[in-house]
């Protein structure tokens, strides 16, 4: 996979949790801990997959979520985002910006290993294409 997963996260801790599964499946990816760095980082790199932290990233991530979704550039990338299951207004507003997948962090921790496999299978169903006869 050539284009990198981009994480907004903010939380040391977190992030390890984040990446330790994708150095596993060998999936690439980059953290950044503010919303203007993940979306320059998208604009450049045109990602298959953004994932927010909708409570640590530093900036507005629902505002994020609706420029990534109305970017033509970036109309292949999914954005998951999760929050705090106690801010049940959050993840409504992130899901109302336009999000792909909106979670619990607890539940996002739990998929987390599917959407990574999900993005590994893609890349190399993708190379397979560009190398077929």
């Amino acid at each position: 996979m050539s284009n990198p997963v981009l994480v907004g996260v903010n939380d040391l801790f977190f992030s390890a949790k984040i990446t330790g599964p994708a150095n596993l499946l060998v999936v690439p990816m980059k953290c950044f801990p503010s919303c203007d760095r993940v979306l320059a980082a998208a604009r450049e790199a045109s990602p298959p997959l953004i994932i927010l932290d909708l409570e640590s990233v530093g900036g507005d991530s629902v505002s994020l979520i609706r420029a990534v979704k109305s970017d033509e550039g970036l109309k292949g990338a999914r954005v998951v985002a999760f929050g705090r299951h106690t801010n049940a207004e959050t993840l409504q507003a992130a899901n109302d910006a336009g999000a792909d997948q909106v979670m619990p962090r607890s539940d996002f921790v739990q998929v987390l290993p599917d959407l990574l496999r999900a993005c590994a299978d893609g890349a190399r169903t993708a190379l397979r294409a560009r190398t077929a006869p």
